[in-house]
């Protein structure tokens, strides 16, 4: 039996969804599953967060979240001190991961085969989803003892 993962991208029921180019062609299908992508990663742009420093005191009052007099960062041995200039999605960036919630990931799916190459779910697939197919390939054999 073969096991492949893949992304199908967004696919409305009862759809063709094409298996990757890589992997042999079915007989049969024997099961299908979604892993989802939690509910607000999917359409959740991709970005960093601002470095804020924690602990030292006083209001934030420049780019690098530091208080007043506190915009250099020391390198420890170079000449001098590095100024990072700007803030937002220009200043320091720490890509902090976020913290999201969902319900659970995996969806249960019933797959049909179509073509050798080709089936559909009994449920639609959403952006970022992934795709578990089992399914039997051609020429495969199956013995029974």
């Amino acid at each position: 039996m073969r096991r492949v993962q893949f992304v199908p991208g967004a696919v409305v029921s009862p759809a063709a969804i094409t298996i990757p180019v890589t992997e042999p062609d079915i007989a049969s299908v024997v099961s299908a599953q979604i892993i989802r992508v939690p509910a607000g990663l999917t359409d959740h742009a991709a970005h960093a967060h601002d470095f804020v420093s924690v602990g030292l005191g006083g209001a934030v009052a420049n780019a690098l979240g530091l208080p007043a007099g506190l915009d250099t960062i020391n390198d420890a041995g170079a000449v001098g001190n590095h100024t990072v200039a700007g803030g937002g999605v220009s200043g320091v960036q720490d890509n902090t991961a976020q913290v999201h919630s969902g319900a659970d990931p995996v969806v249960a799916a019933v797959p049909t085969k179509l073509t050798s190459r080709t089936v559909s779910l009994d449920v639609n697939t959403e952006l970022g989803d992934i795709l578990e197919l089992n399914y039997l390939e051609v020429g495969e054999r199956i013995l029974v003892s």
